[in-house]
């Protein structure tokens, strides 16, 4: 929720937790890596006794089913972070499945597969991680959730409306904040004016979802800047935190 120091929000905090959870995927492609070269030149191979190897399935299965829970609920609460950590538990699990199934093809005779499961697996952290660290890139840099044309799609058939001067969004999609600039009759009362900011953002939230935001400008139809004049209403609204 928002507060005085934070007037919108906290969000920005998921957003850098979200960073940190990539940086770790690369941290541990890194460390895969470094794995795989030294086994390539020393030729050595890790141990694993019976007792290693039941942690290994157990520890296998549990993940598994964290890995679950966590993309359920990511995708239910549109949460960045929910969904980078289960891409984080999707590393654990694709290292634990390559040392296994390296293990038996060792056993069978091909010493090359720990290198080559070794890379694959470097393949998938670094997937996982770009895609984590681009999507959190865009919420950083502000870029646009929902295009000037969309937004003007969905307001533009609002009673009232004569024109929509501008239209801005910003932030997550479950978490946006649009600004839509309109022009209306400049014989509108601030009763009227409401009315429509209402409509505009009953129409907004019943096509949207996750909206946090929404502010209404208004200017008169006879001046052609695209911001609220001094003298004229401008209404905001906000949606209520739960």
């Amino acid at each position: 929720p928002a507060d005085d120091d934070h007037p919108y929000g906290h969000r920005r905090f998921e957003a850098l937790a979200t960073l940190i959870i990539g940086a770790l995927l690369l941290f541990t492609a890194v460390e895969i890596i470094q794995g795989a070269i030294e086994h390539l030149t020393t030729g050595a191979s890790p141990t694993i006794t019976p007792l290693m190897f039941a942690v290994m399935v157990a520890t296998l299965v549990i993940n598994i089913a964290v890995n679950r829970y966590q993309v359920r609920q990511g995708k239910r609460l549109q949460s960045a972070i929910l969904l980078a950590d289960a891409a984080h538990t999707g590393a654990d699990i694709a290292v634990t499945l390559s040392v296994l199934v390296s293990m038996a093809l060792v056993a069978m005779g091909w010493l090359w597969a720990d290198v080559v499961m070794a890379l694959a697996v470097v393949v998938f952290i670094l997937r996982a991680a770009w895609e984590i660290l681009r999507q959190t890139a865009r919420i950083l840099v502000d870029t646009a959730p929902y295009t000037p044309d969309e937004l003007r799609d969905m307001v533009a058939h609002v009673e009232g409306v004569e024109h929509v001067v501008r239209a801005r969004s910003r932030g997550p999609r479950d978490a946006a904040h649009i600004d839509i600039d309109i022009q209306v009759s400049p014989r509108m009362t601030v009763v009227d004016a409401a009315n429509v900011a209402d409509a505009i953002r009953d129409s907004l939230h019943s096509q949207l979802d996750g909206v946090d935001e929404i502010e209404v400008h208004f200017t008169p139809s006879c001046c052609k800047e695209a911001h609220t004049p001094s003298n004229e209403p401008e209404i905001r609204h906000e949606k209520e935190s739960a």
